[in-house]
């Protein structure tokens, strides 16, 4: 795919005709391109001392190009449902690695109201972790979502692709993408 940037990407993730195969290919290759940015930032040498840590279900969409990149870290998992009146996360499932690297990174495509990254980070904190070795890895953010995780870990740790303006009243980034898992997993 050439020289292009994740963002070259979003309209065909924007489209609400784009199908399930061309959404999981493309969003393969924005993967590819994020995982690549985030070890130029962190240092190679640095990867095998990184725990990943996908949120079930959307963040397995991007687990393959960083685990392919990094073959010896460990894989915590974070099931979250996202309440759909409320808005507000419910934590599900967890499993980490019985030791704890020292530095963890967040991987979830969607950063609305930031209550997921936020749960996740505070138990990860509370595994041990101190917030400067937490980063977050998303497709796209809202501002709001932005700014309060910002407030949990620092905002040099938060690589999103895109910045949407806004969520809507049910607490959606506008203009977005839709539900990532479903139009991933074709569900």
């Amino acid at each position: 795919m050439g020289n292009l940037r994740a963002e070259d990407f979003l309209p065909t993730l924007r489209d609400r005709g784009t199908g399930t195969a061309e959404f999981r290919t493309v969003s393969d290759e924005i993967a590819r391109l994020l995982c690549a940015e985030t070890l130029e930032r962190l240092g190679q040498g640095n990867a095998d001392r990184i725990m990943l840590v996908p949120v079930l279900r959307a963040g397995l969409a991007l687990l393959p190009a960083f685990a392919s990149a990094m073959p010896a870290a460990p894989v915590a998992f974070v099931g979250i449902a996202r309440d759909e009146e409320t808005a507000l996360p419910d934590l599900y499932y967890t499993r980490f690695p019985a030791v704890m690297p020292p530095r963890a990174l967040i991987i979830d495509p969607m950063l609305a109201t930031a209550g997921t990254a936020c749960m996740v980070a505070d138990m990860l904190m509370r595994e041990g972790l101190p917030a400067d070795a937490i980063h977050f890895v998303g497709v796209l953010a809202s501002r709001e979502g932005l700014v309060r995780l910002a407030g949990v870990i620092p905002c040099t740790n938060i690589s999103v692709v895109a910045v949407d303006p806004e969520l809507d009243t049910r607490k959606f980034i506008v203009p977005g993408i839709g539900d990532y898992g479903d139009r991933y997993f074709g569900t």
